[in-house]
């Protein structure tokens, strides 16, 4: 294929990627809840698993602890960040510590001590601020691990849901970013800085 421009090669393969996770979706009809709750829920879900391992899965691994726990809390952040770009205007982010789901605060809103007064749904809209749910800011620091899960039998329609992800490219991405990563880690093997 030959560009006699950018701005048409770079719209061609948007197309053509559009047309392939299209392609996914009529393959594996699934959906994720979006709005940045699957991050965040899976950020917090990740938090709570790696911090009850039992101390043979790092000898298995050989790592110890810490260092399983730094790349954890890494790859936890690195999700957050997905749901924090999300935000527009300036909106606070936060999430809740019961069932680790992305909230938006409009911004300019007044700093109170109640976040329930000022949101209603969660992103993704399947949990609402009926119950009294503890709130932790998403700013690139870690969470709070969750509490709970999410309810076997969500509470709402899925026509009544606010933001749903496409299964096949949520999966897609994630899985370029840890080979990416994966190849970033192998070149540092590679590479060595003299300085």
């Amino acid at each position: 294929m030959v560009c006699l421009t950018r701005i048409p090669c770079d719209f061609q393969r948007v197309c053509e990627t559009a047309e392939h996770v299209l392609q996914l979706t009529v393959k594996e009809p699934l959906a994720l809840l979006g709005g940045g709750c699957t991050e965040t829920h899976l950020a917090s879900y990740i938090r709570h698993k790696s911090s009850s391992l039992p101390a043979s899965t790092f000898k298995d691994l050989g790592c110890s602890q810490t260092q399983y726990q730094l790349v954890a809390d890494g790859f936890c952040r690195s999700l957050e960040t997905v749901a924090r770009s999300l935000s527009h205007d300036g909106e606070e982010v936060l999430t809740d510590v019961v069932y680790g789901h992305c909230w938006f605060v409009p911004s300019g809103s007044p700093c109170v001590s109640r976040w329930s007064d000022l949101v209603s749904k969660c992103s993704c809209g399947v949990n609402d601020n009926a119950e009294d749910l503890s709130w932790s800011f998403l700013q690139g620091q870690s969470s709070s691990p969750i509490l709970q899960g999410c309810p076997k039998e969500p509470s709402v329609k899925v026509a009544d849901l606010r933001a749903l992800d496409c299964f096949a490219a949520k999966c897609s991405g994630l899985q370029v970013a840890l080979e990416t990563a994966n190849l970033i880690l192998d070149l540092s093997y590679i590479i060595e800085d003299q300085n």
